[in-house]
């Protein structure tokens, strides 16, 4: 009896070592495939990492050029209104209304630059436009 219970106990001992070694050959196997799933998701994340820096430079390179673009824009508005505000050429502006009023109550040329402040050169020539024929 001793013998048969010597054999049992090895056979048990045999089946213990035999589990242990497949339990420890799936724990390699599942840590292999773990180390490998971390890698993958390393790699990942260092991929997105870059294209987020991408992203980021493109952003402010974008930033830059909108604000740039805005800047130009308003330059152009800005501009825009003076055009709008200049007078059409040939439209005689307001301001020689009062000069040719005073040419017609015979103001000489002197007498508009001094009071309307317009040069010589445009008193002169709207005394010959609007003055009295001599």
């Amino acid at each position: 009896m001793p013998q048969e219970m010597l054999i049992l106990v090895l056979v048990v001992l045999i089946l213990l070592v035999a589990a242990l070694g497949l339990a420890h050959w799936r724990m390699r196997t599942a840590i292999a495939l773990l180390q490998q799933d971390q890698l993958k998701l390393t790699r990942a994340l260092a991929r997105q990492g870059n294209d987020l820096a991408g992203m980021s430079s493109a952003g402010v390179h974008l930033d830059r050029t909108l604000a740039d673009h805005g800047k130009r824009l308003r330059e152009c508005l800005e501009r825009c209104e003076s055009i709008r505000e200049e007078p059409v050429a040939g439209n005689a502006p307001p301001t020689y209304h009062g000069p040719i009023e005073r040419i017609r109550q015979g103001a000489s040329a002197e007498e508009l630059v001094s009071e309307f402040g317009i040069s010589l050169s445009e008193a002169k020539l709207l005394v010959r436009l609007h003055g009295s024929p001599k």
